[in-house]
């Protein structure tokens, strides 16, 4: 609903509160013209808008974007096509630009390349939800309350060769309205050939992210599981 008011200029993200928390570093790097990376999960697509409108106008809404399945009477395609469909061009309706700058399409080219040259522009930056479903190469682990999950290592990959930091990011909703903004842990990027690194870099990213589930689990979009719960005494996700 918060979607089809913003696709029809009923509400705007610039008119929301904002509160950032830890934000100096990401707009040193910004005005400074320098490359960097955000990294985000999966929260509240309505709230996330403030990063590419407000803060960030020349950063791409959605770091990878997902093309429109063909029509098919199946829920799951049906939900994709609404999603994909409300999203689509969603950031330059509210900025009032023709194109979606730094948001390679899935499918169509190599969507590592396409980045990587975005980076390697100056003041090129660009944004990756780190928890995507993901079923082909990458590292299994513990996630949130799911025993196993697998995440794809391409956003340290792209750090490393971009030789650029990479910096977590939450946007959600506070019970104002407003929205809060959280940016850190602040990773800068190991040695160019060091591709032993790309773990220990998600895992920072992934172990920060769970934590904010717990904090925030009525805003995350994925499922979380019931093989671990959250402990609030010691900070993290404990088996069952």
């Amino acid at each position: 609903m918060l979607l089809r008011r913003l696709r029809a200029l009923r509400e705007h993200p610039r008119d929301w509160p904002l509160r950032e928390v830890h934000g100096e570093g990401v707009h040193v790097l910004a005005a400074a013209g320098k490359p960097f990376i955000i990294a985000a999960g999966h929260f509240y697509y309505a709230a996330d808008l403030v990063i590419p409108v407000v803060l960030f106008p020349g950063i791409g809404g959605r770091g990878v974007k997902g093309t429109i399945p063909e029509r098919r009477l199946d829920p799951e395609v049906l939900h994709e096509r609404l999603l994909n469909r409300s999203l689509l061009g969603l950031r330059s309706r509210l900025v009032g630009d023709t194109h979606e700058r730094s948001v390679p399409e899935v499918g169509r080219g190599s969507v590592m390349q396409a980045v990587q040259r975005v980076l390697a522009q100056p003041g090129g930056a660009t944004r990756i939800l780190i928890d995507a479903v993901w079923t082909k190469a990458g590292y299994d682990r513990p996630f949130a309350g799911t025993a196993s999950r697998r995440f794809a290592l391409g956003a340290a990959r792209i750090a490393r060769r971009a030789q650029c930091p990479i910096i977590f990011e939450m946007a959600v909703f506070e019970p104002d309205g407003g929205v809060r903004v959280e940016w850190g842990p602040y990773i800068d990027p190991p040695a160019p050939d060091d591709e032993a690194a790309d773990v220990g870099v998600m895992d920072q990213l992934i172990d920060h992210l769970e934590a904010c589930v717990a904090r925030y689990p009525l805003q995350y979009l994925h499922p979380m599981g019931c093989d671990r719960r959250w402990d609030p005494a010691s900070g993290r996700w404990q088996p069952r």
